[in-house]
């Protein structure tokens, strides 16, 4: 009897593991959907905080280098859950400070009112 119980035990365990382990696709409407809120609200961005050429350059170069930063940690199986989310918030640590390094004092300040503004909105 204790065999059996201690059978059934492990394998509810396993099933609930696997379930827990299953990957939500996320599809692929919503995804274009993203990227496109996403692309407006930095023309928005750009626009709202007039970045000169140079500035909007810097800005490309730096969303690239970093969504090629969070490609290779999102695909790296050797990193635990946990390690991912660290790398990633230090990535956007990185994205942050370079950020403010582009942009003048001014522009910065835009920037924040923005930010807070967008959560007022979001929050409501």
């Amino acid at each position: 009897m204790k065999k059996l119980l201690a059978i059934i035990v492990l394998f509810s365990s396993f099933a609930l593991n696997a379930d827990a382990q299953i990957n939500r696709d996320i599809p692929s409407s919503q995804k274009i959907q993203r990227n496109s809120t996403n692309q407006k609200r930095n023309g928005k961005m750009m626009k709202d905080l007039n970045l000169s050429s140079s500035q909007r350059n810097q800005m490309k170069e730096l969303h690239q280098t970093r969504k090629q930063q969070m490609g290779v940690v999102n695909n790296d199986t050797s990193l635990a859950p946990e390690q991912k989310k660290t790398k990633i918030q230090e990535l956007h640590k990185i994205q942050k400070a370079k950020i403010n390094s582009i942009l003048t004092s001014e522009q910065n300040e835009k920037l924040k009112d923005e930010k807070i503004e967008r959560r007022k909105n979001n929050k409501i």
